[in-house]
């Protein structure tokens, strides 16, 4: 009986450090890609430019079972000038960093020399879901929406997310995630991002990345606030 009960205990502690491998082991990198639902506007010149450089664009999102950090991959622009346009309307000017435990999503931006943390927690929590599913690169997706406060235009719009349980990771796109599963595609205004391709556990690791002490915490209220009162354009 002795014998049997510490076998059992040997085996409920091999399961249990297999589960943290697994759960704290976990990491990898999605790469999205970007493009604009806006084709009427491609009439003119400017804006055919503008939608060739979303179109170029793509993120990288690398992610442990802890944090993620979800950034711009630089390119070779077509149209510097109006790359940087493209790069305001995708929030490309931004890292951003999720907390799968706390449910956060927060980036870093100076004002006057000044760091601040710009902690936006609706990115991550409120979501309406929805039976409606489709199927994007073999996983089988559903929708979820999110109704987004604009606190540069006082107005709300509808975010609309397509997650996958099958990656049970709350991570996506521009600070967006806390579903349960990967957001392989989000439509933001115009702006869609989907994934393009998806490296799980590689065997050689990913690029390793720090997520910096949180200081001077703001809200994305008070963000607008500092912005407009130092005279500097918001980033939406």
């Amino acid at each position: 009986m002795q014998t049997n009960k510490i076998i059992m205990a040997k085996l409920i502690l091999f399961f249990l450090f297999l589960f943290s491998t697994i759960l704290y082991g976990q990491e990898g990198e999605i790469i999205y890609k970007t493009y604009t639902t806006d084709t009427h506007k491609r009439d003119s010149e400017y804006a055919k430019r503008l939608a060739n450089e979303i179109d170029q664009m793509k993120f990288s999102l690398r992610y442990t079972s802890e944090n993620s950090i979800f950034e711009y991959i630089p390119y070779v622009t077509q149209d510097e000038r109006t790359a940087k346009l493209a790069r305001v309307a995708t929030n490309a000017l931004m890292e951003w960093y999720q907390d799968s435990k706390k449910r956060t999503a927060f980036y870093y931006y100076k004002i006057r020399g000044k760091k601040y943390t710009i902690v936006n927690d609706s990115h991550m929590k409120d979501w309406e879901l929805s039976n409606e599913s489709k199927t994007i690169d073999e996983f089988k997706a559903y929708k979820a929406t999110l109704k987004v406060f604009n606190e540069r235009t006082s107005t709300y719009s509808i975010v609309e997310a397509w997650y996958t349980p099958k990656l049970s990771l709350p991570y996506g796109p521009a600070g967006y995630g806390g579903l349960p599963g990967l957001i392989l595609e989000l439509k933001k205004g115009s702006i869609v991002y989907v994934m393009e391709e998806a490296t799980m556990n590689p065997r050689e690791g990913i690029k390793k990345f720090e997520v910096p002490n949180i200081t001077n915490p703001i809200s994305e209220s008070d963000f607008v606030k500092l912005l407009r009162a130092s005279r500097k354009v918001t980033p939406d």
